[in-house]
């Protein structure tokens, strides 16, 4: 993998591709990772009118894992290994119960883990991309289903932020954790709010302590603001991968009607081999 250019760091550029344009970009994650982009919104990954069944069924599928998150109201389809204790076992066997009982919803895409990695791949420089596994190979969470009811918002926060959770242990050691980014899949859009903002703060060397020292999240959002930030909205079906490991972001608070989203986090593995990714 090339050095960062550092002159180039910081871009807020997305760029926007037809999923049959992606050949002419066959490197994307690499150049995401290098701060030539900040990501790419991939247009129809996923066809608009699978993501209306998926909304209006999962809801109604025995076994699907639920889980209530403590930041906000609308909860999660499918258990993310954020919530899920050092011991993975009881993580696993969500994950499981999750590509069991949603494998017949999927199958109009090919399957979920099958067209996650066939849109990935092929931004991913010719790397294979799999669900990350533990090692006795069982599968982690390929993605979850968030949802966000009027109302709900995520603060800021930065995805590197994670490898601090006691149930990252197993898996930290495959990855090359400066690489961690995020990947999700717009399902149906609020009619009001609801709107990914990523701000050109690199969080690598503050962490936390950027928030801290500005007077906490909501001082510091206008002024991060000012330093730089770029709204995306990308569209129902659309699969948006960005640098969510690096910078901080958020999602503004939904004032009208309700926020789905499918994703979940990806990293290339120590050797930059093979990208792996899991929620």
């Amino acid at each position: 993998m090339a050095a960062i250019d550092h002159a180039a760091a910081n871009s807020l550029e997305v760029l926007t591709l037809d999923v049959d344009e992606l050949e002419r970009h066959p490197d994307l994650i690499a150049d995401i990772y290098r701060r030539r982009l900040m990501g790419v919104v991939v247009r129809g990954a996923f066809a608009s009118a699978h993501m209306a069944e998926v909304v209006a069924n999962v809801g109604r599928l025995e076994g699907v894992p639920r889980a209530v998150a403590p930041t906000f109201k609308g909860g999660l389809f499918g258990s993310p290994l954020v919530m899920a204790s050092e011991d993975l076992r009881d993580y696993l066997d969500g994950a499981q119960r999750f590509r069991d009982s949603t494998r017949e919803l999927f199958a109009p895409a090919g399957g979920l883990e099958a067209r996650i990695e066939h849109v990935m791949g092929r931004i991913a420089g010719g790397l294979p991309v799999d669900v990350a596994r533990d090692d006795a190979g069982r599968g982690y969470l390929p993605a979850s289903i968030r949802v966000l009811v009027e109302g709900d918002s995520l603060p800021l926060h930065y995805e590197n932020g994670t490898t601090r959770y006691a149930s990252m242990k197993q898996l930290l050691p495959r990855l090359d954790v400066a690489t961690i980014m995020s990947f999700y899949v717009a399902v149906a859009l609020p009619e009001e709010g609801g709107v990914l903002e990523v701000f050109s703060t690199d969080c690598t060397d503050g962490g936390d302590r950027i928030l801290h020292e500005l007077g906490g999240p909501e001082r510091a959002r206008p002024i991060l603001a000012a330093r730089g930030c770029v709204e995306v909205r990308p569209g129902v079906g659309d699969m948006l991968v960005f640098d969510a490991g690096r910078y901080y972001h958020l999602v503004s608070e939904v004032r009208s009607g309700t926020r789905w989203t499918l994703g979940g986090f990806f990293a290339f593995d120590r050797d930059h081999t093979r990208v792996l990714y899991w929620s």
